[in-house]
C-alpha cells in the first residue's frame, strides 16, 4: 500500500504526499493518511492531531486557575520524598509527584506537566508522573542553583505568593533549639519563622548566629526547608577587650580610690549579654566619676556590642600592699581576661625611737627613756625582747 498524507488538516489524495519516513512534529499539527493499493478500495482518512506543548513561565503556572494545567522548566532546588522544587527566573513551585523519582537530583533543569493546585497553602502542580516523559523529563544536569539574599521579614511578606518556594540566603539569624523532627526557630531582627525538619547539624548551638540557605516552603504559614547541613554556617562570636593589661594603679594609704584607666569592650554575633566581673580590690563604672562596682553588665543588639568604655580603679580604704587581680569579661561560651596591677604606699615614714641611756652594761640599774624625733609619734614597746606592735605597751 501507498499512504499519502497531509499536515495542514486537509483531506489526503492521490495527490498528496507520500509517506516515505518519519514526520517531524515541532508545533501543534493535524496529520490526515490514507492508504491505496492498486485494484482496491482506498481506506478510510485516518486522523492523528498533535500539541507539543511550550514551557510557560512558573510565575504563570501560579497565576492559574484551580485545575488548569501548565508545563514548566526550572531548576530543582530541594527534593522531599514526592515533592520536588523547582525555580526558573521568574519564581519557585513545588511539583508533586505521583511517586519518587529516584534518579531527579539538586541542579536538574526539569519539564514537568500537572495541574495547578495547592496543599495548605503551597502552590503546586500535581498528578505528574515522574516514569511519563511526557510529563516529567530531566533536560539537563549540575545547573547552578538560583539564589537570593533576603531578611525574614521578607520571607514572610513574600512566602505566601511571589517568594514561596524560591531558595533564598538570611544572613546573620539567630537560631533556636535545633529539632529535626519539627519546627527550629530562626530569628531576625524581631522576625522569627520555623525552619521544618532541619538536618542534624554538627556544631550548631541554640542562639548561635548563622547564615542560612534555605527553600521557602508554606503549610499554613511560611516555613524554611533546608537541604543540608552544610547550608547552616555559624557565625563565629568575637568578644574583644583592649588592653588586656593596665598597671600603676596607686595612692597613698588613707587616700584612695586610685584614679581610673580605661578598657573598651565590643563584640559580634554574641549569643549573650556581656557582663564584666572585677575580682578583689577593684572597681568598674561606666563613667569614670559614676558609681563604681565589681560587676557590669552590658546589654548587645542582637548580638552586637558597639564598642563600650569601662572605667577601672584600686578601690578605696586598703593598707599598704601591692594589688595584683584581673577583671573578666564573658558573653555566652566568649571570655577574655584583663590583668590589673597597683599598689598602696605610704610615703611617710616615723623614725626609729632613741634610748637614753644607750644600750650597754651597767654596774646599776638604769631609768631608760625613750624618745621619737618624729613629732607626735606614739611609741610601743617591749622589754621581753619581742617586736612591738600596736598592741604593745605605750
Amino acid at each position: 500500500a501507498t499512504i499519502y498524507y497531509t499536515t495542514d488538516g486537509s483531506e489526503p489524495t492521490e495527490n498528496s504526499m507520500v509517506y516515505a519516513e518519519p514526520i517531524e512534529v515541532s508545533g501543534s499539527m493535524v496529520v490526515k493518511a490514507m492508504a491505496t493499493k492498486p485494484n482496491w478500495m482506498n481506506s478510510e482518512v485516518a486522523t492523528a492531531s498533535y500539541v507539543i506543548l511550550a514551557p510557560m513561565t512558573i510565575a504563570e503556572a501560579k497565576a492559574l486557575n484551580a485545575n488548569e494545567y501548565a508545563m514548566v522548566e526550572g531548576v530543582v532546588t530541594f527534593i522531599d520524598g514526592k515533592n520536588v522544587y523547582i525555580q526558573d527566573a521568574t519564581a519557585g513551585i513545588d511539583l508533586y509527584l505521583n511517586s519518587v523519582a529516584g534518579e531527579v537530583a539538586m541542579g536538574d533543569l526539569v519539564q514537568a506537566y500537572g495541574k495547578r493546585s495547592a496543599y495548605n497553602g503551597l502552590i503546586e502542580l500535581s498528578g505528574i508522573n515522574p516514569a511519563d516523559a511526557n510529563q516529567f523529563n530531566i533536560v539537563s544536569s549540575d545547573n547552578p542553583l538560583p539564589l537570593v539574599v533576603k531578611t525574614i521579614a521578607e520571607c514572610l511578606d513574600g512566602g505566601a505568593d511571589e517568594l514561596q518556594s524560591t531558595r533564598v540566603m538570611i544572613e546573620d539569624a539567630v537560631i533556636g533549639a535545633i529539632n529535626t523532627n519539627g519546627n527550629t526557630v530562626l530569628t531576625q531582627n524581631g522576625s522569627s519563622i520555623n525552619i521544618y525538619k532541619v538536618p542534624a547539624l554538627e556544631d550548631v548551638e541554640a542562639n548561635s548566629h548563622v547564615n542560612v540557605i534555605a527553600v521557602i516552603g508554606y503549610h499554613n504559614a511560611p516555613q524554611l526547608r533546608v537541604a543540608s547541613p552544610s547550608d547552616v554556617v555559624v557565625l563565629n562570636a568575637n568578644l574583644a577587650v583592649t588592653p588586656m593589661l593596665l598597671q600603676g594603679f596607686a595612692y597613698e594609704q588613707g587616700e584612695g580610690p586610685s584614679a581610673s584607666q580605661a578598657i573598651t569592650v565590643s563584640g559580634q554575633y554574641l549569643s549573650d549579654e556581656v557582663t564584666l566581673t572585677s575580682s578583689s580590690y577593684y572597681e568598674m563604672s561606666l563613667t569614670s566619676d559614676g558609681v563604681y562596682s565589681s560587676t557590669l553588665t552590658l546589654p548587645t543588639d542582637y548580638g552586637t556590642l558597639s564598642a563600650t568604655t569601662v572605667y577601672v580603679r584600686l578601690m578605696a580604704g586598703l593598707m599598704m600592699a601591692d594589688y595584683t587581680s584581673e577583671v573578666t569579661v564573658t558573653a555566652g561560651q566568649e571570655e577574655q581576661v584583663v590583668s590589673l596591677s597597683g599598689n598602696v604606699t605610704i610615703s611617710n615614714t616615723v623614725e626609729a625611737p632613741t634610748f637614753t641611756p644607750a644600750a650597754g652594761s651597767y654596774m646599776n640599774a638604769q631609768m631608760v627613756s625613750i624618745l621619737c624625733p618624729t613629732d607626735g609619734a606614739t611609741i610601743y614597746y617591749t622589754t621581753d625582747g619581742s617586736e612591738p606592735t600596736e598592741n604593745s605597751m605605750v
